[in-house]
């Protein structure tokens, strides 16, 4: 696989300046049938199928024809056993307001919390002259892709997530930095925030991986068409969460690959047979078991004050608002996320991602282009219920978990967009004439 991203890589090289373009073509058809032999007898072959759209033989085959000496291989291969794992942790998007402040916040949450390696956006994106917001965050970057959402008329962007994925890993990005065959991509999505900075990778290994728990249960994969595309290998259900998980995947790179060729056509084929926000999900579960690959299921994920499946029972309060709750389980888990995927309310004050696609902090209005905020009575309750107990569920404890919830997602959403407004916006008052 590293290989064949370091061609894909090198061709964009010796096309990015074209004076050295002449000299490029002449090198490298010097070694054009020693790497083709090399390829052949030891690289991944590509079909059609397995290109992403937008793609088509003969970038393939041209990306063939560029290629680094075998010492170099050597070196870089002897220098990515030598150094622990990176972890890369990537959330897809479109190009939007909606999902700059999403990334903003993860931005400004990867910081505060120290998460380890990089975070990457992966940003389905037709419009060139779309205007990102600024950033100053060394660890993060935006990786620029073709919006796979429309396909044959239907405009889904869930697909934008496999896709990107298998487009990004497969080299086909204009991104210098992939990561190496092993190490770690941690696939989230673009509405999770990390809880704890406390992230152990020892569990990734080759073929398997980590994800977190989810309400799926295990009545989707008796039906006739997912039995049809399971081939065969969910016809035995060990345990019913062995089919009910989803993000955050933790896989190793070439594994994280390997699932995400195969979940983008799967993503595909059941569309047809069901349109709920569930199937990629879905998608998901079928390409691991096909690929064998196995997920340990963890409880590492919470975002519904109503659901006690989640790790209701591992959450303890923070200090403050300001300082966010964790899980804490006996077992460490691999990574803990909150999922700001409900709307959280308490008394009159609610707040739900939905009631913001319009904000638009490139604006710099934090007046008029912000969330509504809680009032005097509603911060009172809320303070009042901090440290209350969170399971079982009760009244008063659905009650403490939206709080709970609010300081994790709400809070740290709206400081992330206070700070950037504070380091890329100017003041108010030096706008006054």
């Amino acid at each position: 696989m590293d290989r064949q991203r370091r061609l894909n890589r090198r061709q964009r090289q010796c096309q990015r300046f074209p004076q050295l373009h002449r000299i490029c073509l002449f090198f490298l058809l010097g070694v054009s049938v020693l790497l083709q032999i090399l390829l052949i007898t030891r690289t991944e072959h590509r079909s059609e199928n397995d290109l992403p759209p937008h793609k088509n033989h003969l970038n393939a085959a041209s990306s063939t024809q560029h290629g680094k000496h075998n010492d170099e291989n050597e070196k870089n291969s002897a220098t990515t056993k030598s150094r622990p794992p990176r972890l890369f942790s990537v959330f897809s998007t479109e190009c939007s307001p909606f999902h700059d402040w999403h990334a903003q916040s993860l931005i400004h949450n990867h910081k505060k919390q120290g998460i380890q390696g990089f975070l990457v956006r992966l940003m389905a994106c037709d419009d060139p002259s779309y205007i990102l917001p600024k950033h100053s965050y060394e660890k993060y970057r935006v990786v620029r892709l073709p919006n796979f959402g429309l396909r044959g008329g239907d405009n889904w962007s869930v697909r934008n997530k496999p896709f990107s994925v298998a487009y990004w890993l497969g080299g086909f990005s204009k991104d210098d930095d992939l990561p190496e065959d092993d190490d770690i991509v941690a696939s989230i999505d673009p509405d999770m925030l990390f809880l704890s900075s406390d992230v152990n990778l020892g569990s990734i290994k080759e073929n398997h991986g980590v994800a977190s728990q989810y309400s799926l249960g295990n009545e989707w994969v008796t039906r006739d068409w997912v039995l049809k595309l399971c081939d065969g290998k969910c016809d035995v259900i060990a345990d019913p969460s062995d089919v009910s998980f989803g993000a955050p995947y933790i896989l190793r790179a070439k594994d994280m690959l390997r699932l995400a060729r195969l979940w983008k056509s799967l993503v595909d084929e059941m569309r047809p047979y069901d349109k709920s926000w569930h199937l990629d999900m879905y998608a998901a579960i079928i390409a691991a078991r096909r690929l064998d690959i196995v997920f340990t299921v963890e409880r590492g994920m919470i975002g519904n004050p109503i659901d006690d499946m989640e790790p209701w029972d591992l959450t303890t309060w923070g200090g403050s608002s300001s300082d966010i709750g964790k899980l804490h389980s006996h077992d460490p888990l691999t990574m803990q996320v909150v999922h700001y995927c409900q709307t959280y309310s308490i008394s009159s004050y609610s707040w739900g991602k939905h009631d913001y696609h319009n904000l638009d902090i490139r604006k710099c209005d934090p007046l008029n282009n912000a969330f509504n905020m809680p009032t005097t009575g509603d911060s009172i309750l809320m303070t009042e219920t901090r440290g209350k107990e969170l399971a079982p569920m009760t009244d008063v404890a659905t009650t403490a978990r939206n709080v709970w919830l609010l300081d994790a997602t709400m809070a740290v959403a709206h400081e992330a967009i206070e700070r950037y407004n504070s380091e890329f916006c100017v003041p108010l008052e030096h706008t006054k004439t």
